[in-house]
Order: C-alpha cells, then structure tokens, then sequence
C-alpha cells in the first residue's frame, strides 16, 4: 500500500468569506402542490368510479379515442370488472380496447396476457382477432 503524503500548507482565505447563496428556481414554484395533486389522482384511479356500467364503457372509448390512455385504462378495467357477462358484445369490445392501450402505454406483457386470452374465445371472429394480434404483440416484446 502506497504512503500517504503529507498535505502541504495552501491558501484558506477564501474559507473567510460568505457561503454563497441557495436562490430557488421558479420552474420549481408549486412543485410541492404538483406533487400533492398527481398522488391525489393517482388515490382516485385505485377507487372504483361511481359509475353504471355502460358509462365506464363509452368513457373508456371516448379515453382511447382521445389518446387519454390512463383515463382509459382505468374505465375499460372498471367495466370489465363489473361485467358478468363475459361473452357480450360492449365485454369483448372493451377487452380489445385495453389491448390497443396497453401496446400503446408499453404495457406489453398485460396486451400479450390479454390476448392470449381472446385466442381461446368461443366466437370465431374474436379468436381470429385474437390469434392475427397475438404474434405483432410478442414481435415488440422482442424488439424491445
């Protein structure tokens, strides 16, 4: 191991004067209340929205169609959710909307899970809808 060299004796006087002053950016103004309003939302998409269920349906639309992908998100997993009839038209729908989301978010594995799902549909069309999607789906999983 190396020995230590002695430090030699250098100029301290700019110890004797003032520490310079901390001036906050105003890009940072409201940052706290920014912070306070995001986890507040992010409180209220846990909860279940008080809404029927053909509402939750066309929201989530609307969301999608508005590029809105975490409003949609959470009203077409609501709807799903609430929906007992698994085989109706607006359920199938919804299922495939949370696909297009999820691959447009990133969240490739839910679309992949999602449409593996509606690959063992009884309908014909959904699982030709189902197993024509599937394979772009697990390419981007590749790609990325």
């Amino acid at each position: 191991m190396p020995t230590i060299k002695r430090f030699k004796y250098s100029d301290l006087s700019t110890l004797d004067q003032p520490a310079p002053t901390l001036v906050l950016l105003p890009e940072f103004d409201g940052l706290e209340q920014a912070i306070a309003q995001s986890a507040q939302e992010e409180r209220q998409e846990q909860e279940p929205l008080p809404m029927n269920l053909s509402e939750l349906f066309t929201e989530g639309i609307i969301a999608c169609k508005e590029e809105r992908y975490p409003k949609a998100i959470k009203y077409l997993e609501d709807y799903c959710q609430g929906c007992t009839d698994t085989n109706s038209k607006d359920y199938i729908q919804a299922q495939m909307w949370l696909i297009k989301v999820y691959k447009m978010v990133g969240q490739l594995e839910r679309a992949i899970a999602l449409c593996q799902l509606l690959s063992n549909h009884s309908h014909p069309q959904v699982k030709t809808w189902a197993t024509k999607n599937l394979p772009m789906l697990s390419k981007e999983v590749s790609h990325v």
